[in-house]
């Protein structure tokens, strides 16, 4: 991965400046006297407030020279006494590294299904460990089954200079609303370690899944890679889409699209890349360019259903390492993942042929790890279920480029939207209902580059609005409407500038970023009604001196981090604040809003 810490200024024999980021990875910490904690600032799961009625440990992963090695495979099988289903089920990691170390990338699946994507941190000689927790729970149909593939892929190398092994401990947590806790015995696979449990402190009933998933699907089938080199798609440029035929179970009523994604390389800061002649034009080396406007997409037999804005992830090395240092950026431990409602095709898919879905990225340059989950509810009085297609409207994606073009200095915006609307018709045994699905989305960018390309000004706005209604035909004359709203913002603002120093090869930066994540979902089932918000708002700044050698690195720095989380949903009332200064935790209060009923609005 790269970062943008790689923005630097050379100069040449006509003492021209110039901004441009590094291909090579991060400068490393200086050393701390002890091993350090990291944490990402955000809400516990539903199921943490109580206590698991079983554990799973799995095997520990180690991570050395792993660069270009296939990933690594155990065998799951769930509890014997604990088989399931579940109200709950937690994923759990806790990861070490026990010397200096870049931030990578890591990934985790079952029976080849994504169920985290996460990134390591910038680990110091003392060395680091970290946790990190998701509700898993959707995929409860794979977490019953014996015998299947769990798949670690996380990619690291070490040297003289990089030292650092990554120890892996993952656990899943099972959880049953309403049963006592068990005091079992669960083995790490090696025949060495138990584990008994404490008493429960307290207990709060299940937090329902998000509408998309309000209960977990029946099958989950993967739409990824072989898993010879990790089961993501490896994507280079936007014709570089990938796909896989899938035969769907013609008793499938409902069809949910998740998708995992990721930045790297030349792209991992896209939302900050100038159009490529910026570069050209002024006789500049970076390869980071194509504009900074990206979109997932995704077509099943090349008709397109659907795209999203990716969240602008910031990872441990990013733009100034000593910023996210313990807490890291939004989403760098657990990315977030992105949902298409699909049960409007299920027309085209229910006549037992193969289809092919494929996953793109638009205007990408190398490389985003991109694949997706195909989440299916299947009809188990019916062998088969009608379906039909009744509404299309996908207009081409309205995207407008200024671009202001002074030479060093120069300014560009980009402004896109993108309004579909689908529906469809199902009839199962469930009954006949109608499928409505609209997704409106905005982006905003203004890239401005000052001081002869030194000082690099980028403001970044992204807003996108799902809403899904399933509605029964006119002549059932039955209230049974279904209907949610998903709105998602990611505002990013970031500046920085590259100052040369006295030697070749050193410089001086300073940087400031400023990062929201908002969501607020709205569901009507039924008769039942709930919302859930979250706002998680990080602003940053911060300075160093460093050097481009990797054994010099950060010669020294100063940083300054607040964050403030705010999460509201049907058993949570979750608030964080949080202040670092020079890595020195000056505050971190945790909150219980549940005294007021107020939710956020976004």
């Amino acid at each position: 991965m790269t970062s943008i810490m790689h923005m630097c200024c050379s100069i040449f024999s006509s003492l021209l400046l110039f901004f441009s980021f590094f291909t090579s990875a991060s400068p490393i910490f200086p050393p701390h006297a002890s091993p350090k904690e990291y944490f990402e600032v955000a809400a516990p799961p539903p199921a943490a407030a109580q206590f698991p009625s079983c554990a799973l440990h799995l095997p520990q992963q180690e991570f050395a020279n792993t660069t270009g090695a296939p990933p690594a495979t155990i065998l799951y099988t769930p509890p014997d006494d604990c088989s399931g289903p579940w109200s709950s089920v937690v994923l759990e990691l806790v990861v070490s590294c026990n010397g200096t170390q870049r931030h990578r990338i890591a990934g985790i699946w079952l029976a080849g299904v994504e169920i985290l994507r996460s990134s390591t941190v910038q680990a110091t000689k003392a060395g680091a460990s970290w946790k990190v927790q998701k509700d898993v729970t959707k995929y409860s149909s794979l977490l019953q089954l014996s015998n299947v593939t769990l798949t670690f892929m996380l990619e690291n190398t070490v040297n003289d200079v990089l030292t650092g092994v990554l120890h892996v401990n993952a656990s899943l947590l099972y959880y049953n609303d309403g049963d006592e806790p068990n005091f079992v015995a669960v083995s790490d696979g090696v025949g060495g370690r138990d584990a008994q449990f404490d008493t429960i402190a307290s207990k709060r009933p299940r937090m329902k899944s998000q509408f998309f998933y309000e209960d977990p699907a029946d099958l989950v089938i993967p739409i990824a890679d072989s898993g010879v080199n990790g089961f993501w798609f490896k994507i280079e440029n936007q014709s570089n889409s990938r796909a896989k035929g899938i035969q769907i179970p013609r008793n499938t009523y409902k069809a949910v699209l998740e998708i995992y994604a990721s930045a790297h390389e030349d792209d991992e800061f896209w939302y900050t890349n100038p159009p490529t002649f910026y570069y050209k034009t002024n006789n500049l080396k970076s390869k980071r360019g194509n504009g900074c406007f990206r979109e997932i997409f995704t077509t099943i037999d090349d008709l397109y259903v659907g795209s999203v804005s990716p969240f602008p992830v910031l990872y441990t090395g990013a733009l100034n390492p000593l910023l996210w240092s313990p807490a890291v950026g939004i989403g760098a431990f657990d990315l977030p993942t992105y949902d298409l409602e699909l049960t409007p095709f299920l027309g085209q898919l229910l006549d037992g042929e193969t289809h092919f879905f494929r996953i793109g990225v638009a205007d990408s340059i190398p490389y985003w790890l991109v694949n997706a989950n195909l989440h299916l509810w299947l009809d188990s009085s019916s062998d088969v279920v009608e379906a039909k297609t009744v509404v299309y409207r996908a207009p081409d994606l309205d995207v407008q480029r200024d671009n202001q073009y002074r030479k060093l200095n120069s300014v560009f915006k980009v402004a896109s939207s993108r309004q579909i609307e689908f529906s469809g018709f199902v009839s199962s045994s469930m009954g006949n209902s109608t499928t409505h699905v609209t997704y409106q989305f905005q982006f905003q960018n203004v890239i401005e580059f000052q001081k002869k390309g030194r000082l690099l000004d980028a403001e970044v706005f992204i807003k996108s609005r799902t809403d899904v209604r399933v509605v029964p035909p006119r002549e059932a004359q039955l209230d049974l409407k279904s209907q949610a709203t998903i709105v998602r913002k990611y505002p990013i603002h970031v500046r920085a500038m590259i100052t040369p120093g006295s030697a070749f090869d050193s410089y001086s930066s300073k940087s400031e970023v400023t990062h929201e994540f908002e969501e607020k979902v709205e569901v009507e089932l039924e008769q039942e009604n709930y919302q859930s918000t979250v706002f998680n708002s990080q602003d940053s700044r911060g300075s160093l001196r460093s050097r481009g050698d990797e054994k010099q690195g950060i010669l020294y720095g100063s940083s300054h981090v607040r964050q403030s989380l705010r999460v509201r949903d049907r058993n949570r009332c979750y608030s964080q604040t949080l202040s670092v200064d020079d890595g020195v935790i000056d505050e971190n209060q945790v909150v219980d809003l549940c005294a007021s009923p107020r939710l956020e609005s976004i």
